[in-house]
Formats: structure tokens, C-alpha cells, sequence
């Protein structure tokens, strides 16, 4: 800035620009004079005056004259706005100075009225600057952004590694994940009390749950011959016996969700045109349809082989649910490949088609004497994602019991039901064993 005292609030020059103007200065002299007013303050060219000091070289200075303190104030900022090159942030600060010194309100608070009565002298006051009132409004906004982050982050912004937005994004990020991970500490069961349960029965009938989830996840039978405990003709029903037992935990899990709360469902190839329209005409709103890519699968001979399966992300009311992005994020092609300054630091959201590799028979993470485990990988980022610290999480096909170890290791509540007496014995086994550092 220019000025000295009361009248140093612009934005100052940057390292690299100071040294710029130094080099200028060095080479070819002080060409714009210093302006000071009648008692000697500098009002424009602080830097210009201490470099030419600094250099031992003559400055030359003119005097101005003023009516009033604020026409002083208002003459340094403009010509600071008017001559200096500020980026859209600084000559954001400086317009809100010379606005604020005209008694015109630029903060969010002010009445709809009172913003319209003072929408044309903004306007006015842009076009001094050749700047349209849309541009000014914009550039006060990112200044007003850039002043509320961290000085950490905003040295991050000065230093052209993040822009004003990407910068805010990943503060509420950051902020976000703070958060969350307070919650799972705090929101948790309490002390002494068990975080989860694992009951034998049909889901159909969920009996002593009186809580509603805000999460349901459901990995139900695909109906092709799997051998769950009672043999595989048990899981090859007819379609109309199969989409009947469907319809009826659908609606089940309808009637028992939270009003805001979320229902993801995992199946197979054979019945997911059916199930996408049954999830439709018991209410659900779908707001994805995900297909998991377990990288491997099932080799066919006269087929393209089987390596994916669906996964319906759905809620019970489109207006009103939980979803964490940051949860499900990653870095995006423009940081990762081509290292794009225009890349947003925090990554984008993930695709709906998810790369997780299903569980081979020699992993870490899997357990004997169950035939469909799936990897915590996928249930992490779908608890993460569809529920807050503290909620209840509930598993209608408990199985192995994945989805309670990932909600339970995420700081929520956890229940999960099934029908075969060794599978929910194995499950709670697992559940004992595990710690929120394991698998």
C-alpha cells in the first residue's frame, strides 16, 4: 500500500513484486512521484520512497491538498485501484475500503432493501474502474473468503499454490473431518455400554429393534445357488417366490429407516433391473447407481466374464438425508497426471464405478467358514459417507458381519440380523475380536 499510519490498509505488495519494483527502480529511477499530504504523511508510494532511500537515488514527491479526511482516504484507494495490478482478491479489499469510507454496507447481513437502495452507487462506484457491478460484487465476495481462512492458508494463496476457492474447500474439509472425528469420540454408546448387537431371526420381522436406523446396508441372497446353511436349492427359488421375499424386506426396511436416513442394497447381475424398480415402488429415491468392479471374477467360456456387481445408494427422502463427500473423495486426474494449477487440492468425488478388489481365500482380512465375505474396503466409505458418529447402522443380512465392523470402527452404533444361528455365532466372534485399529 500506500500511505503511512492511518492510511496504510491496502493490500501490500508481495515479496515477488517489491523485488520487481526494486529492479525497475534500480535501472530506470523513481518515475511517479511520491504523493503527500500538507503535514508530510505519504499517502502514495511507501515502497517507491523507501527503496529510492534504501538505493541512496532522489525521489521525487508532489503535495496534495484536501478537503476532508475522507476525500484523503477515498484518493488513496483510488489510485491504488485505479494504477496498481491487484488480482481479483486485493482489488476486492481495497473496493470494500473505498466502500466502506462512502458508507455503503457490502456484508451479507443487510437487509434485501437496504442492499437494493445502494445496488446502483456499488455500481457507480465500479464504473469509476471500469469494473461492471457483477465483477465488484464477485471480487468482494473472494476477498471476504480469502480474510476468514487460516494465515497458514491464506500464505498458501499469496504464494499462487491455491486459488481463494480450492483454498476454502479444503479449510470446510478439514473442518468437516474434524468434526466427524470428534463426533465418533463423543457420540458414541456410553462408556461401559456395548456399541453393537447381532440377533438371530428373518429380517422380515426385525423384532426388539425400536430404534430406527439412519443407515441400512443390504447384501441380501442373490437367489443362484448359494449355500448359506440350508442347502443350495434353499437360494434357488422362482423369480416370482424371490422378488415376493424382496418386495416384503423392502418394505420393511422402508417402514423401520429414519425419515432422513439412507438405504444401500449390493446384488448381482441376475435380478438388478428388478430390484432397481422394486427399491422405486417402495418409496426409495435413488440417487445413484453404483457398480462395484471387484477386479476379478467369474471366468465364462462363452460369456464376457462376471467381475462387478450392483449397489443401489438410495434415501428416504431426496430433500432431506446425511452425506459426507470428503468421505468418498480422491485426488483427480488434473492433480495426479498432468499437474493442473486449475485442479481443486481436495480431489473430486468418486465415480459410480468403484475399483475395490473383492477378498481372496488367502487375505488378512478373511474369516473361515463363511462363503460371501465382502472387504471392508467397500463398507468403510458407505458408512462414512451415508451416516454421522453416533447413528445407528443396521445390516438386515448380517453375514460375516463386515458392516458392523466398519460401523463400529466409525464410531456409530451398529445391529445386525440373520437368519442361520452360525452365521450370526461367527459374526460375534469377529465383532469381539475386533478393534477399531484392526480388521
Amino acid at each position: 500500500m500506500s500511505g503511512n499510519g492511518k492510511y496504510q490498509r491496502m493490500p501490500p505488495l508481495r515479496d515477488e513484486e517489491l523485488s520487481a519494483l526494486r529492479a525497475d527502480i534500480t535501472r530506470r529511477g523513481v518515475l511517479i512521484p511520491i504523493e503527500k499530504d500538507e503535514d508530510g504523511n505519504t499517502l502514495d508510494g511507501h515502497n517507491r520512497e523507501a527503496i529510492a532511500r534504501d538505493l541512496g537515488i532522489p525521489c521525487p514527491e508532489v503535495v496534495r491538498h484536501f478537503d476532508s479526511e475522507q476525500a484523503k482516504r477515498e484518493h488513496v484507494i483510488k489510485i491504488n485501484l485505479a494504477r496498481r495490478h491487484l488480482d481479483p482478491v486485493r482489488w476486492g479489499q481495497a473496493f470494500a475500503l473505498l466502500l466502506e469510507e462512502r458508507g455503503i454496507e457490502t456484508g451479507q447481513g443487510s437487509s434485501a432493501a437496504k442492499q437494493h437502495s445502494q445496488s446502483a452507487t456499488i455500481a457507480d462506484s465500479a464504473a469509476e474502474f471500469g469494473v461492471s457491478e457483477r465483477t465488484a460484487r464477485s471480487r468482494l465476495r473472494k476477498a471476504r473468503q480469502y480474510e476468514a481462512l487460516p494465515a497458514d492458508v491464506r500464505a498458501d494463496v499469496d504464494a499462487g499454490e491455491l486459488t481463494v476457492p480450492q483454498a476454502t474447500r479444503q479449510v470446510e474439509r478439514q473442518e468437516r473431518r474434524e468434526a466427524l472425528a470428534a463426533a465418533a469420540t463423543t457420540n458414541g454408546a456410553p462408556a461401559g455400554t456395548c456399541p453393537w448387537r447381532i440377533v438371530q431371526g428373518d429380517c422380515r420381522a426385525q423384532r426388539g429393534i425400536t430404534e430406527r436406523p439412519r443407515l441400512i446396508f443390504a447384501d441380501p441372497p442373490y437367489n443362484v445357488g448359494v449355500d448359506y446353511g440350508d442347502g443350495p436349492t434353499a437360494d434357488r427359488m422362482t423369480d416370482e417366490a424371490y422378488l415376493q421375499f424382496t418386495s416384503e424386506w423392502l418394505a420393511v426396511c422402508h417402514a423401520r429407516l429414519a425419515d432422513d436416513g439412507t438405504l444401500w442394497v449390493l446384488i448381482g447381475d441376475e435380478y438388478a433391473a428388478e430390484m432397481g424398480c422394486l427399491l422405486r415402488e417402495h418409496g426409495f429415491h435413488r440417487r445413484a447407481w453404483v457398480k462395484w468392479y471387484e477386479t476379478f471374477g467369474v471366468n465364462c467360456a462363452n460369456n464376457f466374464n462376471r467381475c462387478s456387481r450392483h449397489l443401489f445408494y438410495c434415501v428416504k427422502d431426496p430433500g432431506h438425508f446425511v452425506f459426507h463427500p470428503e468421505v468418498v473423495t480422491r485426488p483427480s486426474d488434473r492433480q495426479t497426471k498432468y499437474g493442473d494449477a486449475r485442479a481443486d487440492p481436495g480431489g473430486k468425488l468418486w465415480d459410480d464405478v468403484w475399483q475395490i478388489s473383492r477378498l481372496v481365500g488367502t487375505a488378512k482380512e478373511r474369516i473361515p467358514d463363511f462363503p460371501t465375505q465382502l472387504p471392508l474396503a467397500l463398507l468403510r466409505p458407505i458408512v462414512g459417507c451415508s451416516s454421522d458418529p453416533g447413528d445407528l447402522v443396521l445390516d438386515p443380512f448380517c453375514g460375516s458381519g463386515t458392516t458392523g465392523v466398519a460401523a463400529v470402527g466409525a464410531g456409530r452404533r451398529f445391529v445386525g440380523i440373520d437368519r442361520q444361528q452360525r452365521f450370526v455365532d461367527l459374526a460375534t466372534l469377529r465383532m469381539k475380536g475386533t478393534s477399531h485399529a484392526s480388521v
